[in-house]
């Protein structure tokens, strides 16, 4: 009997292994696959504040399991202060500033055949210490009530060119 239930248990665990490992190399190499463009680049002071549109598009492939309707993507946009040379991605920050976000939600796009994107403004304070920067991403996955992940900071670049810098 013993026996049989360590069987089964293992039997489970492949079955389990099995089913994530595609949402895990998907989860891997997703920063590839979304696109972003802001304007204006480089970023322009508009009195006190830094005010910029970004538009974020995610293919529908990234957005796993589209028939749960639990399926969320979500972009964290930062600004991080520094230089753009010293960016390794993947790596905890110094100073960052949190600007908004995107959120997908996989219902929303179940049905269409458009490719998921949403454009938002965001703004925030100018300080001195923020001419030298640049713009970041976190991506947060959850499929369910059970699968999270976050992964980043990436660098956001618009039309091939990282976006950096207040003038």
């Amino acid at each position: 009997m013993k026996l049989n239930t360590i069987y089964i248990l293992l039997f489970a665990l492949m079955i389990a292994i099995c089913a994530c490992t595609k949402v895990f190399d998907v989860l891997r190499q997703m920063h590839e696959y979304e696109k972003f463009t802001v304007a204006p680049y480089p970023l322009k002071r508009s009195g006190n504040n830094v005010v910029f549109t970004m538009l974020a598009k995610v293919p529908k492939k990234l957005l796993l399991y589209r028939r749960s309707k639990k399926t969320q993507y979500t972009f964290e946009i930062r600004y991080r202060i520094g230089d753009i040379e010293k960016f390794i991605p993947l790596e905890k920050p110094e100073a960052e500033v949190n600007i908004g976000g995107f959120k997908f939600i996989a219902s929303e796009y179940q049905s269409s055949n458009i490719t998921p994107t949403q454009t938002k403004t965001f703004r925030f304070t100018d300080q001195d210490q923020y001419k030298k920067g640049f713009l970041v991403y976190y991506t947060f996955v959850q499929i369910g009530d059970h699968f999270q992940q976050w992964r980043g900071p990436y660098l956001i670049t618009s039309n091939g060119k990282p976006v950096t810098g207040i003038e």
